[in-house]
């Protein structure tokens, strides 16, 4: 899984104080105590999707596509106005640059924008989830 790369790679954006995974995202969620202040971005596995079999044979060869979110997490926008720092554009566009386009070690393909949209506005807590995708194979052999 790549969340780790991506979480790795998010942690050097000085607009986010702190990287988390998906496990503490759920644990904020069910807990209602969503982070006090700062921006926080939990980096979520969506899935992994295979495609085409180009090989049935030794070694066995398919397609794959992995899908990870980052949810920014922040008080409405308190956190981003008291330190000045950027924009709720800003902060989203700064993931998107930071991400698309970024090939990690050892994988063949480069990271793709999905998606991007609010998720929630709740209790002065916004989340906004951005969806990145690459493309891989799975090489296997007996």
């Amino acid at each position: 899984m790549l969340t780790d790369a991506v979480a790795t790679r998010l942690k050097d954006l000085e607009v986010i104080d702190r990287v988390e995974d998906a496990l503490q995202l759920q644990a904020l969620v069910e807990s209602g105590q969503l982070p006090a202040a700062g921006v926080s971005a939990f980096v979520v596995p969506l899935g992994l999707r295979g495609g085409q079999v180009r090989s049935a044979t030794a070694p066995f060869i398919q397609d794959t596509e992995e899908t990870l979110a980052v949810v920014l997490a922040l008080r409405a926008l308190t956190a981003l106005d008291a330190r000045a720092k950027t924009s709720l554009t800003g902060l989203i566009t700064a993931v998107i640059d930071v991400i698309a386009g970024w090939e990690p070690e050892g994988q063949p393909d480069t990271f793709r924008l999905g998606r991007a949209f609010l998720i929630s506005i709740q209790k002065g807590v916004l989340l906004y989830q951005i969806e990145f995708s690459l493309s891989s194979s799975l090489r296997i052999t007996p």
